[in-house]
């Protein structure tokens, strides 16, 4: 599965349209409003047993307002864009966030991205960054399968500041989630 993430400098309504990979159209998983802020955030999944090789992401906009987009593959999931968890979405201007998700299924993966108003993110005890841009834009998960189903947390450790992510977990096929590929790249758009 693959997972294409933004950051947008939304003012007033949401002017992401969508996005693509290879040119087919993905689907939206989740979208977070940062706390305070006119940032927003999607998640968009893709292509379940997508061909493998390099293609281009596209983040659609009526406004020309992207500001980060992330792209990250896993491989050996469930071949469907229904998520494990719930998909669910927190804002807050408070420093620190923990986020509990709790998984269905055993060896699933806990992912969690978002933007913090500027404020310098660190990642707390079993989480993995696979990006974080300029200090504020964070792609993260659990750095492993986590079993037995159950719940799990996330954590983001920053000064007080408006914030905001969406969240989930994703289930394995059959075997144990493979770790992001190491081709994931993020795009900054200043």
């Amino acid at each position: 599965i693959i997972f294409i993430t933004d950051q947008n400098n939304t003012t007033g309504a949401d002017q992401v349209t969508g996005a693509t990979w290879n040119g087919i159209a993905c689907t939206l998983i989740k979208y977070a409003n940062e706390a305070g802020l006119s940032n927003g955030n999607h998640v968009f999944g893709c292509l379940p047993g997508a061909d493998t090789g390099t293609f281009n992401a596209v983040m659609n906009s009526a406004a020309a307002d992207i500001r980060r987009m992330q792209v990250t593959s896993y491989t050996g999931v469930n071949q469907s864009l229904t998520m494990d968890s719930t998909p669910g979405a927190w804002g807050s201007g408070v420093a620190n966030h923990t986020q509990s998700i709790t998984t269905v299924a055993d060896n699933s993966w806990l992912f969690m991205m978002g933007t913090v108003g500027g404020a310098a993110v660190t990642a707390g005890a079993g989480t993995t960054f696979r990006a974080n841009s300029a200090g504020d834009y964070t792609v993260s998960d659990s750095g492993g399968a986590k079993s037995p189903a159950g719940a799990y947390d996330l954590v983001w450790t920053y000064a007080a500041s408006a914030a905001g992510a969406a969240y989930f977990s994703f289930a394995p096929a059959v075997a144990a989630v493979v770790a992001p590929d190491q081709s994931s790249d993020l795009i900054i758009f200043e």
